[in-house]
């Protein structure tokens, strides 16, 4: 990696770091500067606004993810509905490579910060944007094996995405709003629907589509465990992040 892209990286991995901590709406380009310890001059060599900033993060981000789905989506062997679960388990397993689930519930509790929305809806817009290749390909795959119905694969697997997005915000706004345990069980019933949804979408055998496989569910179920805790708790740490 060359200096250019050294230094353009410490921006962007700063700058979120102010966006977690602040909220995107809440973080000038000049507390950036400050915690860099770099010039106004430096910043606008690498980025034009703070907006064009948080559009490097996201581009960064989404490649990041679409490299790492596209390595697993790749490999042989696999019939259309085990590389679309295998898809949604990635992203799940994803989630839970965070540096551990404490600090994992702390971006979410950020994420989904009123403040942090114009950041969010690019986010979302740019993995839906990114994985609809991908899952037109699923589809187109599904269809020549006869286990799915659909004839415009392009649009269904923007259909799917956009209820993958709406299956994950269920999620981060469950965990957020209360306590973290309990709501994985309340998650996992929920998500049943979507699946369905889903399955009858492509005309797939109901049951087929997994959002949450089992063993991404118990990283998630262990590393939210907290005995003891009430959601009074959590609302509590939700109202210090904003603070």
């Amino acid at each position: 990696m060359g200096q250019y892209d050294k230094r353009r990286n410490e921006i962007l991995d700063t700058a979120f770091a102010l966006f977690m901590q602040n909220t995107y709406e809440k973080t000038s380009i000049q507390q950036i500067l400050d915690a860099l310890g770099i010039a106004k001059g430096t910043f606008y060599h690498y980025f034009d606004s703070k907006i064009d900033l948080l559009d490097g993060y996201v581009t960064r981000m989404s490649e990041g993810i679409m490299a790492q789905l596209e390595d697993v989506l790749g490999k042989p062997g696999l019939n259309a509905v085990e590389r679309l679960n295998f898809l949604f388990r990635q992203a799940g397993l994803i989630k839970t490579e965070q540096q551990n689930l404490e600090a994992l519930k702390a971006i979410l509790l950020a994420y989904y910060d009123d403040n942090n929305l114009k950041m969010r809806m690019k986010m979302t817009r740019e993995i839906v944007d990114r994985s609809v290749p991908f899952v037109a390909d699923i589809i187109r795959q599904g269809v020549e094996e006869g286990v799915f119905q659909e004839d415009d694969p392009h649009n269904m697997a923007e259909i799917l995405m956009n209820l993958m997005v709406a299956s994950s915000d269920n999620f981060g706004r469950h965990v957020t709003g209360g306590g973290m345990a309990f709501a994985l069980d309340r998650i996992r019933e929920t998500w049943t629907y979507y699946e369905t949804a889903m399955a009858r979408i492509l005309g797939a055998p109901e049951g087929s589509i997994k959002l949450m496989s089992d063993d991404v569910f118990l990283r998630f179920k262990e590393g939210f465990e907290e005995p003891g805790v009430s959601p009074d708790h959590h609302e509590s740490m939700k109202q210090d992040t904003r603070r």
